[in-house]
Formats: structure tokens, sequence, C-alpha cells
């Protein structure tokens, strides 16, 4: 385990003792920490356990908690903004992670790291809402995705979504869950939510199309089955789309129970014995690579390659790999990336169309490298 690691697991998981640990452990636990973004968390959770500290780590955590106001604060005040825009717009919106999330699963809004706003509308409203983004004083910050626009004004970056994920890679079936979603006030202004049952899947989704990289992404998980579980309408995931990606719960509930093995939420999932240990190793290797090797960080292509790889694994078959494989194919030709341009350029090749047919064997090799390499 990284040094560092093992004391902000201690903290996270309540089992702080009385005894003084060395001023190096608990910088070594502040880095992490912030490398995890989770350093809100980790300070409240800290300060809360009364541990005896010593005075530059008392120092430490006072930094850690102002700078969690100011972030708070910051983030807070730009979304009520922009809320009260798409309210008087008559645009319905559920605004995703960031300080609503904080609010609903961590307790506080200051105890969540946010870096950015993501927004989700209905289809038909994405043309209505990208205008009042730009009337807003909101520009293009970079090329549109498969499924959210992005725009920046200053500092502040907002991810405009119309879906979660591309439902090619994951069908998260975002027409039912606004079905589901139901109205509420946040910070004075008229705003739509998830169901639980509908939350607890987008974690998962987010957690895994980011390999569970950093602790922040284990750690939603984690705080979101811990808090919505009681709630959850468990047939939700008995039926179409969701029905599909219910290894993905089981996942990311693995991957939650690792981060503190106490914990077991009441979530009863209807998935093979076969499947559930299939996922309970796959969680098991990537535990000990998030808690030994930081070292693996990935560029946007790697990445894809990366949880396409945690993917393929919650398919059983060699069948349902291959069709897997297939969609995924389906999904990245849409976009064309730099990489695709220089591995054709390998080949003299500028085509668009000829760009795109080798844009596939790039990708093959790939995977068929990364699958190598991880068993």
């Amino acid at each position: 385990m990284r040094p560092g690691m093992a004391c902000v697991l201690e903290v996270l998981r309540g089992e702080t003792s009385c005894q003084p640990v060395a001023l190096a452990e608990w910088q070594d636990a502040f880095r992490v920490a912030e490398q995890e973004a989770i350093l809100p968390y980790f300070a409240a959770r800290l300060r809360h356990s009364g541990a005896p500290l010593p005075c530059p780590i008392q120092d430490d955590l006072a930094r850690a908690e102002q700078q969690a106001a100011r972030n708070s604060f910051w983030w807070t005040s730009e979304l009520r903004g922009i809320l009260r825009a798409f309210a008087a717009a008559a645009i319905p919106v559920i605004p995703l992670k960031g300080p609503m999330l904080a609010e609903r699963i961590y307790g506080r809004i200051d105890l969540r790291q946010s870096g950015d706003l993501d927004l989700l509308v209905r289809p038909p409203h994405i043309g209505s809402a990208n205008s009042l983004l730009e009337k807003l004083g909101f520009s293009t910050h970079c090329k549109a995705s498969d499924y959210h626009y992005s725009w920046r004004r200053g500092t502040t970056v907002v991810e405009l979504h119309f879906d979660v994920e591309n439902p090619l890679r994951f069908n998260f079936d975002t027409a039912a869950a606004w079905k589901r979603a139901k109205p509420r006030d946040f910070l004075g202004q008229s705003v739509w939510q998830f169901a639980p049952s509908d939350e607890l899947l987008f974690l998962c989704i987010h957690g895994v199309r980011h390999t569970f990289i950093c602790l922040t992404y284990v750690l939603d998980v984690f705080l979101g089955l811990n808090c919505l579980a009681p709630e959850i309408d468990p047939t939700v995931y008995e039926h179409g789309p969701a029905a599909r990606l219910r290894p993905l719960i089981v996942l990311g509930r693995a991957m939650a129970m690792r981060l503190d093995p106490r914990s077991n939420p009441a979530l009863e999932l209807r998935v093979s014995a076969q499947t559930t240990a299939h996922l309970e190793k796959l969680a098991d290797r990537r535990w000990k690579a998030l808690v030994e090797d930081p070292s693996a960080s990935f560029d946007g292509p790697n990445r894809h390659l990366f949880y396409l790889g945690i993917y393929l694994e919650t398919a059983t078959t060699a069948t349902g790999r291959l069709r897997l494989i297939a969609r995924d194919i389906r999904a990245l030709a849409k976009i064309l990336t730099q990489a695709d341009f220089e591995f054709a350029a390998r080949f003299g090749v500028k085509q668009i169309g000829l760009v795109w047919m080798l844009r596939q064997f790039r990708i093959l090799a790939k995977l068929c490298r990364l699958r190598l390499a991880t068993k």
C-alpha cells in the first residue's frame, strides 16, 4: 500500500486511534487525499475523529477546510445563477454530481470537491439550453461528445448532457429516468432529481467509465449506496436497459465494500453467483491497483480502453464480449481523434473515410494489447 493510503482509509472508516501518528505519515495522508480528490471529506472525517494531530497537520486541516468552503461557495453560486436562468426559460434540468449530489449523499455541500457543473436536460431541450448558456456568457469549451456539450465562462465549466453516456456503451435509458424523476427545491431554485434507483445506477456508470481510478468515484458509490439503498426500488433493475446494467451496480458495490468492508447495504439484485464471483475478483484487482499503484494515469483513449476492459468482464460468454465490442466500435466510430489521424498518417492516408476504417483496426489492436496486459 502506498505511503499515506492506510491512514486515509482508517480515517474514512472511522478507525482512527488515539495513538499519535508520525508527522510524515499525516503529510502523506493529506497528499493522498488531495490526489484522490477526497480532501474535503477526509478533512471532515479527521476533524470528527478527534485524533491527536501535530501542529503542522492542524494547520493543514484548517487550510483544507477553508479551501473546501471557498470551492463550495463558488460552485453553488454559479449553479444557483444557472438554475435560475433555466427555470425562467422553463427548461427542466437535473444537476448531476456537484453541489446537489454533495448535499444529497455527503450530507453537506462542501464535503465533495467540484471541478465543473454537469446538467442533464431532455433531448428536445438541448438546442434551447445551448442557446441559453451562450446568452449567459458561456462559449463552447471543446468539441461536443456523443452525450454532452461542454461550455466555459471564465473558470466555470458546464457540461450540458442530453444523456449520461453513449447508449451504445451504457444504455442508461434517460427517457425512463426522466419519467421517474421528481421536482424539488435546491438553493431556492426549482430543479429535478433522479429517483434513488437511477441516481445509484448513474454513480456506478460514472465510476466504471472513469475506471474507479480515484477514491472519489468509489466514495460516491459507497455513500450513495448507504444513503439511497433504503429508498431504492430494485424492480427498476429487473426490466429494460437497466437490467443489462445490473453487473455495474454489483461491481460498484464490491468496490464500495473494499473501501469499508463493514458496510453491507441492504440491496438485493438478481445476479448469478458466477457473475458475482467474477466481479468480486475484478474488484479485488482494481482495488489493489488503486491503493498500491497510482502511476497508471490514462489519456482519453487509454481510459476508454481500460473501462471497456472492465465492462467486458461483466459479459460471461464469448458471444457477449463480441457483441459488446461490436457495440462499442459503433459508438466510437462517430468520433475521430488526433490519435486516429496520426495512425492513418503512418500509411499516408488522409481521407476521412479511410481514416475511419483504419480507426477500427487501431482500437482493436489497442484493446487486444490491453487485455493481454491485464491477464
